[in-house]
């Protein structure tokens, strides 16, 4: 139960970073599919980030 609990902890937090990045990609230029290829996000999430969500 502990383990679960701190791999789901790791997961969210590798997430967050990765749209952090994604976020700092998008405002220097990159395009959506260059972001998405950088950071393993989707497209559509990227977009979404890209919107401020």
């Amino acid at each position: 139960m502990k383990r679960l609990a701190i791999k789901t902890a790791l997961n969210k937090g590798r997430k967050e970073g990765r749209e952090e990045v994604a976020k700092n990609l998008l405002s220097m230029g990159m395009t959506v599919e260059m972001v998405a290829q950088a950071t393993k996000l989707s497209a559509e999430r990227v977009k979404t980030l890209m919107s401020g969500n």
